[in-house]
């Protein structure tokens, strides 16, 4: 068996260096870029606003006292009144329920 011989090339470390450090080239900031970063924000912008008017609500909750759970019959349920976005009692119930 032959053993193919390989070409070497000598690479001009001069020329590898300027391309490396040179700058890159400049981007330009259009509309599109705009208009879509709004685009992407504005849902969790709106959802964080809904969310926490949401948790206010349950917090000032008089049925439940805030836990979002009512107890009916021998089961926790919703509360009717605030909707019982976040159901919270403790983390004891959490990890055991």
């Amino acid at each position: 068996m032959k053993r193919k011989k390989q070409l070497i090339k000598s690479i001009n470390v001069a020329d590898v260096t300027v391309t490396l450090t040179s700058d890159p080239p400049q981007v330009d900031i259009t509309w599109q870029i705009v208009v879509g970063s709004l685009a992407g924000v504005t849902p969790f912008v709106v959802a964080g606003v809904e969310f926490s008017k949401r948790i206010v609500k349950q917090r000032k909750c008089e049925v439940c006292g805030g836990s979002g759970l009512v107890l009916k019959k021998k089961f926790c349920k919703r509360c009717p009144s605030c909707g019982g976005f976040l159901p919270w009692q403790s983390w004891r119930r959490f990890f055991t329920g």
